[in-house]
């Protein structure tokens, strides 16, 4: 099984190689005005998803799609990540879920943290960042000097953190989602080592921004 793409309304080319020669197993689904975006870089989608309040339902004509109602428990990015589980998908990357709105970007986070909870792989990514959530265990990240790396709890805490192969690296070390100790940290090697053994933590590689040291858009 390949790799489900849920493109939302925020799409702004990511991954746009990837997407116009992905694989044969590869389903894209665009959640309401994604397709809107998916349109524009060219990229076409299987299937399209939402209540199209975010662009008219007819420019949905000519695409296999649902329409849902608009009073409804789920945002369309997670009807899209429904559909994508239903056929078999354990591979999500969602795309054009952040940039807007806040509260849909909080939400997009939250299907990270669902995705890893179920064992699925997962990826958040714009522009400038890239994350991913993960359950406990041993991951390996490859080193990349252009980039910030960023440990953020997103459970209650999480323990048994070790990190190598960064400049500030942690030893058994506890996170909690009220104090932010794991941002902003570089790479120092060609491959990070990261693993724990309780919670659910975000790692979050991104691009500095040029003209500033320090990352920071202020």
């Amino acid at each position: 099984m390949g790799t489900c793409y849920v493109l939302g309304a925020m799409y702004a080319g990511e991954w746009q190689r990837i997407l116009r020669d992905r694989q044969r197993d590869d389903l894209i689904l665009c959640a309401d005005g994604g397709l809107d975006a998916a349109i524009r870089y060219g990229i076409k989608p299987d299937y399209v998803i939402g209540d199209f309040d975010s662009m008219p339902a007819s420019h949905a004509q000519g695409y296999a799609h649902c329409t849902l109602p608009a009073h409804k428990d789920d945002t369309d990015m997670r009807a899209c990540f429904l559909e994508g589980e239903k056929r078999g998908y354990r591979d999500f990357v969602f795309l054009g879920g952040t940039g807007g709105r806040l509260d849909h970007t909080l939400a997009n986070i939250q299907l990270l943290s669902e995705c890893a909870q179920k064992g699925y792989r997962n990826c958040l990514s714009d522009d400038f960042n890239t994350m991913r959530v993960y359950a406990p265990g041993t991951y390996r990240i490859a080193g990349d000097e252009t980039i910030y790396l960023s440990l953020i709890a997103l459970s209650d805490r999480v323990e048994g953190i070790t990190l190598s192969g960064t400049e500030w690296e942690l030893h058994d070390a506890v996170l909690t989602n009220t104090y932010a100790l794991g941002c902003s940290n570089e790479t120092r090697a060609e491959t990070v080592m990261l693993r724990f053994a309780k919670g659910l933590l975000g790692v979050l590689l991104c691009k500095r921004i040029q003209g500033r040291t320090d990352g920071s858009m202020a």
